[in-house]
């Protein structure tokens, strides 16, 4: 809602007086409803540009954007005339009195503190320059080309971007330009027509993040992946599968640890517990008075997979406890 030109935020109402609360501030008020009204809408290319340009502002931006609203604000509730309020605000700012006007008019509609920030200087970067007709062609080829399966690469829809435009004998545009609009599709809605609606989930649900660990064998990562080849028998050539393979890695060293290669599918019991037995036998392997190197040491923590058998009570159990920045990292799983 907005009171006195700022944006507040309705807690509740009492007879013909409404409960509001400042968003900056936290203080809390009651006033007449009368003196309340709505929050005017902004088209939401405007409002998907305010929110980048307070992601990326600069403290003295911001500051400078602060002490606007301040002087804007008592130049549109204060005293006197209003040709007298703007020309000193005007002179408060620096600005000329024309200046000062956008500034009251862009505060009015929207009454927050991105509106008053300065334009950046230079070309509008969302601005598309190519005409109607082939933006409509791009998007048209892109949606015909690029979001189906199975999956085709970026080159190749630019490439029949260039063939329709020479085909309606237009000048083709750029690559760059072909290719910056498929990367500013949504991610989710690109892997729900690539890949499919479990991969979108996937991609929807992912969560951004990175483990850290400050010293050697402090934080272990095992990952798996199926690799990208074909096992084959020896006699009749015949494919048998492809192979897994698992690795062990530093997350300090980024030494890999230990790997393993096998048919079978990921598990904690089959490929990554090692057995007491084997270890206990006197083998050139593993002899039984082996020097106690550091790199014979256990890990701190390790994390793997969410896979369920690395999931399982059993498996968590032989896990050592983490180190205390191990725990910090939650990665402990």
């Amino acid at each position: 809602m907005l009171w006195e030109l700022r944006v507040h935020r309705f807690e509740g109402l009492k007879g013909d007086q409404a409960r509001i609360q400042d968003p900056g501030s936290g203080e809390l008020r009651e006033v007449p409803v009368a003196e309340l009204s709505a929050v005017p809408t902004l088209p939401l290319a405007e409002l998907d540009r305010r929110l980048e340009r307070s992601r990326t502002v600069e403290n003295p931006d911001w500051t400078e954007a602060q002490r606007r609203e301040a002087i804007i604000r008592q130049a549109i509730s204060g005293e006197g005339s209003t040709a007298a309020r703007m020309q000193c605000a005007a002179q408060t700012l620096g600005l000329s009195a024309r200046t000062v006007r956008r500034l009251v008019a862009r505060y009015k509609t929207s009454a927050q503190t991105t509106s008053l920030l300065a334009h950046q200087r230079g070309p509008n970067k969302n601005l598309r320059r190519l005409g109607t007709d082939r933006e409509r062609l791009i998007d048209t080829t892109i949606d015909q080309f690029y979001l189906v399966r199975p999956r085709k690469p970026m080159e190749e829809v630019y490439r029949e971007v260039v063939r329709q435009c020479r085909k309606k004998h237009w000048v083709a545009p750029a690559r760059n330009s072909v290719l910056s609009r498929i990367r500013a599709l949504d991610a989710r809605m690109v892997a729900r027509r690539r890949l499919g609606a479990k991969s979108a989930e996937s991609v929807a649900l992912s969560t951004p993040g990175m483990l850290e660990a400050t010293e050697a064998l402090e934080l272990v990562q095992i990952d798996h992946t199926l690799a990208d080849v074909m096992i084959v028998d020896s006699e009749y050539r015949r494919s048998i599968g492809r192979p897994w393979l698992s690795l062990a890695i530093d997350v300090a060293t980024r030494a890999v640890l230990g790997f393993h290669v096998g048919l079978e599918a990921p598990s904690a019991l089959k490929n990554l517990v090692l057995p007491r037995s084997r270890c206990a036998s006197n083998t050139p392997r593993c002899p039984r008075r082996a020097p106690r190197y550091r790199r014979h040491q256990k890990p701190a923590g390790s994390c793997s997979g969410s896979h369920e058998p690395f999931m399982s009570t059993m498996v968590r159990s032989f896990t050592v406890k983490p180190s205390p920045a191990a725990a910090r990292n939650t990665a402990l799983r």
